[in-house]
């Protein structure tokens, strides 16, 4: 015991040391800032003037845009933080204002050389930084790239006389790509304001004392105190104190929940009454919140099945039209009767046209959409290939206990040669004492406010029953076996989950216990099976007879109990043999090859094991089959989205690419269909978050 306490003094003094420490370092970093100081020796002068210089060198490249076809789009908070981000902005809006009106003296107050001038200097202040990456576009061999074939396309338009035309298509392509990136920040702030924070700083009991420490320097066994209106910092159990929480951001559970000492409480969730203290039973980074930042952050990490197909679309499709452009600009004029200037203009529009912009912004984007409102009802899933199999699975494997039931017994029967509430109140006087799960279901089945009998002794025997004299009378609680052993009668045994009351030479009764089965499964089951999921079956490593009761709630087509792991991957390996896309849902440690071998693996978060849930794809953060239904729900949502997106960008693209082979619309026309198509791609997915 000095052990520990004198390991715990240690710590408590380096935490205390370390936030000095922070607390006189942020002093230090401010003197640049401190007007009212005069006197600043060389040191610091030079130090404050280089992080002047480095802060400068960083706002003048926060805002450089990477577009790079051969590798994805970059938007939004990419760019640098919001102050930054928003300044941005603001320098295109005028770099947009000033070049039109520019354009706008050029095409009807001037002519001659002044025009030419005047247009190019429009040119310039709109597209400057698109050149710039033209040319290292250019230099690095990515020639597939969106600036580079803005910038090809607009300079030749340059070339062949149609200055005019060249101002248009950059100032509608920047433009475009203003409210694009509105469009796609909107729909990341979204996303962002979904996953809930907890404080910098948490109330430490110490001695006594309530010292206030950074969030990150929690370790297990500290006492924080959380006051009203404030989220818990990291996962622990209430020690003093009770009232209410709220759980919706971290599970989608829309009610309060009520907690008292001994309950225990996940990190994210807001205390909505009275003051608690709480025991820390992990560090920040173990905690619940910071696993759903981590899953949702990281959600592109994996590319769906549609992705990879558009990825590959877009290396063979691009490539492809330009060398179209390049035979239309050469031998256009050998073959038909087009003029060189003709040819060419064509082979720009086609360039423009070219651009897969919408494709690679759309898809990603809408899965991203769909992975955050998926959390929001407290689903997380890990990837946006799995969201994609989330909405595709058509066979359904499901563990029995903690998944399709709740995992907590209820006294279903009770038989004795008492009277049953006589009966009832003596095993619940005895087994209070025991924390075993069953005895904790007797004392609940009985009400833990009511009158007891006196117990005057007792002791347990681990793994089979317990001792205990009542009124002068000893009795014996426990399994088949236990009983049989302390009992001279002879016992019936039951083959149920079940604990027998005996005397030595009396046989009192017993009480059999269900696992309940939760409310939603019966309701879940149906819609799954409506909603395209032609196979349901149980695999559980219960007895067999325990397994079949599960078929009352209807929609299962078969139950198998008696499973080791290894079973159970069997069962599951020959319905993908048979061409099933499977998915199965569980939440123990032995579930854990199974999840891992499914199309889709779903753990259940609230009671599964670490092992299960780092297992899974998709975590049901409430244990609520519920949330199984509306995941799959958002996942084909999102999958109709996308769909609709690949539709209209494609079909949007070949009419007018045959229109600009043809010649028959101007480039600022091709322009709409690059950037003007991606807008209304992005606006279409961004129906994915109401």
């Amino acid at each position: 015991m000095s052990n520990t306490e004198n390991n715990t003094g240690l710590e408590a003094e380096e935490i205390i040391e370390t936030e000095e420490h922070d607390h006189h370092e942020d002093e230090h970093e401010c003197c640049c800032h401190d007007h009212h100081e005069h006197e600043h020796n060389d040191d610091e002068q030079e130090c404050c003037h280089h992080d002047h210089k480095v802060h400068e060198h960083h706002e003048h490249h926060a805002h450089k845009h990477e577009h790079g076809h051969s590798h994805g789009h970059d938007h939004g908070h990419h760019h640098g933080d919001d102050e930054d981000e928003e300044g941005s902005r603001k320098i295109m809006i005028l770099r947009l204002v000033a070049s039109a009106a520019l354009w706008l003296l050029a095409r009807f107050r001037l002519n001659g050389s002044w025009q030419i001038a005047t247009y190019a200097l429009a040119y310039m202040i709109i597209g400057y930084d698109i050149l710039s990456e033209a040319v290292e576009g250019l230099t690095s061999f990515s020639w597939t790239s969106e600036e580079f074939l803005m910038a090809v396309a607009s300079i030749t338009a340059f070339f062949i006389g149609e200055a005019e035309e060249a101002v248009m298509v950059m100032w509608l392509y920047q433009l475009g790509e203003l409210l694009t990136d509105l469009a796609v920040d909107h729909s990341k702030d979204n996303i962002e304001a979904l996953l809930v924070g907890v404080p910098d700083k948490v109330h430490w009991i110490l001695d006594g004392e309530v010292i206030e420490v950074d969030t990150d320097r929690v370790r297990e066994g500290m006492l924080l105190q959380v006051k009203p209106f404030e989220e818990v910092p990291v996962d622990g159990v209430i020690e003093e104190g009770s009232g209410t929480i709220d759980m919706s951001s971290i599970n989608g559970e829309s009610m309060p929940v009520s907690v008292e000492a001994g309950d225990e409480v996940i990190s994210g969730s807001m205390n909505m009454s009275s003051l608690l203290v709480v025991k820390a039973t992990k560090s920040l980074e173990d905690s619940t919140i910071t696993k759903i930042r981590e899953l949702v952050e990281n959600c592109q990490m994996e590319k769906s099945r549609t992705e990879s197909i558009v990825d590959r679309f877009t290396r063979f499709y691009t490539p492809t039209v330009i060398i179209l452009a390049v035979a239309l600009a050469a031998l256009g004029p050998l073959v038909s009767s087009l003029t060189y200037d003709e040819s060419i203009r064509m082979a720009c529009t086609l360039l423009v046209i070219s651009c897969p912009c919408a494709l690679v912004i759309s898809v990603p984007l809408a899965f991203f959409c769909g992975i955050g409102m998926a959390s929001r009802k407290g689903v997380l899933v890990k990837g946006s290939e799995h969201l994609e199999a989330l909405g595709q699975f058509d066979y359904l494997a499901l563990d029995k206990t903690g998944t399709l039931t709740s995992g907590e017994f209820i006294v279903e029967e009770a038989e004795s040669n008492m009277e049953q509430d006589d009966f009832i109140r003596l095993c619940a006087s005895i087994e209070r004492h025991s924390n075993h799960p069953l005895a904790s279901s007797i004392v609940t089945r009985y009400g833990k406010d009511k009158e007891y009998d006196t117990v005057t002794d007792f002791s347990e025997v681990p793994g089979k029953g317990v001792r205990a004299v009542v009124n002068e009378k000893e009795y014996f609680l426990g399994s088949y076996g236990f009983a049989s052993e302390n009992c001279s009668r002879e016992l019936e045994d039951l083959h149920k989950t079940a604990v027998y009351v005996v005397t030595a030479d009396e046989v009192i009764g017993h009480l059999v216990f269900a696992d309940e089965v939760k409310q939603d499964a019966r309701e879940v089951l149906s819609k799954l099976k409506k909603d395209g999921v032609g196979r349901i079956e149980v695999l559980s490593g219960d007895r067999q007879e325990k397994v079949d009761e599960i078929r009352s709630i209807g929609e299962i087509n078969d139950v198998f109990g008696n499973l080791m792991p290894e079973d159970k991957v069997e069962i599951l390996r020959k319905a993908r043999v048979m061409g099933f896309r499977t998915a199965f849902v569980g939440d123990g440690t032995n579930d854990a090859a199974v999840l891992s071998l499914a199309d889709v693996g779903i753990a259940m978060g609230g009671k599964g094991t670490d092992t299960a849930i780092a297992s899974s794809d998709v975590v049901v953060m409430n244990d609520s089959l519920t949330g199984l239904a509306a995941g799959r729900e958002i996942a084909r949502k999102t999958v109709a989205v996308v769909k609709q997106n690949l539709w209209f960008i494609v079909l949007c693209k070949l009419v007018f690419i045959i229109l600009g082979i043809m010649g028959t619309i101007p480039m600022w026309a091709a322009v709409f269909a690059d950037v003007g198509v991606t807008l209304i791609a992005v606006l279409n997915t961004l129906r994915l978050l109401k």
